[in-house]
């Protein structure tokens, strides 16, 4: 009776070229079927899958890493970092005028709703979604300013808040999670920016005109009320206004330090003089 390793060398005698060519079938299948059936993704995404069978994977994702699928099924890779994208965008102002706008988007993707965006939207999200919604946002803001105003608030003041929170509002309750919005440069064309300096420096000099003659307008006033107070004040006192005038005159020459005598003229006629001998020295 043959022993236990006689039977096993037997049966491998018998089938040793069924079992080599089996080997060979499935190391084939599992070279040419690799790249469908074992995935890898990066760090920082997730993949979201789709089978012919059940379609897209709406609720579940893959994680980074190297993943096990069939190999039938497809797998769309989505970056899940923060991201950012600068647009230029032409707009009208409130006059009509033409104006460009700069744009910085700060956003990443809503894990859960991943799937939601493959199914509905697809990878170029960016280019139906958050552009055209940036878009618009700038140009139904920019579309409430004048020129004056938007060339007033290139510094970034109120039309950028509203820009802001245009944009904040655009991406509300969506598969996109807007982090955060600036507006990098307002670009206003030369010949209009040389337009609207010439008229604030009109302005500033009609401005300056006004304040030259209201305040000629104020002295004048002044004056006359002054002149009006001497008048009727040497109609009062009977005292004359050129021998007021004097009596002021020696008024602030008795104030000096050095004046040391004041003379008025014979029967309060003359003009008043003051002597002011030289101190001697010490």
């Amino acid at each position: 009776m043959p022993s236990p390793s006689q039977r096993i060398r037997a049966w491998v005698s018998r089938g040793g070229t069924t079992l080599v060519v089996a080997t060979l079938l499935g190391l084939a299948f599992v070279a040419y079927f690799w790249a469908d059936v074992f995935v890898t993704i990066p760090s920082g995404y997730v993949g979201v899958r789709w089978s012919p069978l059940f379609g897209t994977d709406r609720t579940r994702t893959l994680s980074d890493g190297l993943n096990v699928i069939w190999p039938w099924d497809k797998v769309t890779q989505y970056d899940m970092r923060l991201q950012e994208r600068t647009d230029t965008i032409k707009a009208l102002t409130k006059s009509g005028l033409d104006v460009t706008v700069i744009t910085s988007t700060r956003f990443r993707l809503r894990e859960n709703l991943v799937g939601e965006l493959q199914a509905t939207v697809g990878p170029e999200y960016e280019r139906k979604i958050i552009k055209p919604e940036v878009t618009g946002a700038v140009r139904r803001v920019v579309g409430n300013y004048d020129m004056e105003e938007i060339y007033a608030q290139q510094g970034g003041t109120q039309a950028h808040k509203e820009l802001r929170n245009q944009v904040a509002g655009e991406f509300d309750d969506r598969v996109i999670d807007f982090d955060h919005f600036v507006v990098l440069r307002i670009a206003i064309p030369d010949s209009i920016q040389h337009a609207i300096q010439n008229k604030l420096t009109a302005q500033q000099v009609e401005l300056s005109q006004e304040y030259v003659i209201q305040t000629a307008e104020f002295e004048a006033k002044k004056k006359a009320v002054e002149a009006q107070g001497v008048a009727d004040f040497s109609r009062i006192s009977g005292v004359p206004a050129l021998r007021w005038k004097e009596l002021q005159v020696a008024e602030e020459f008795a104030k000096s330090p050095n004046a040391k005598t004041i003379v008025l003229g014979g029967s309060g006629k003359g003009l008043p003089f003051v002597i002011s001998p030289d101190k001697p020295d010490k």
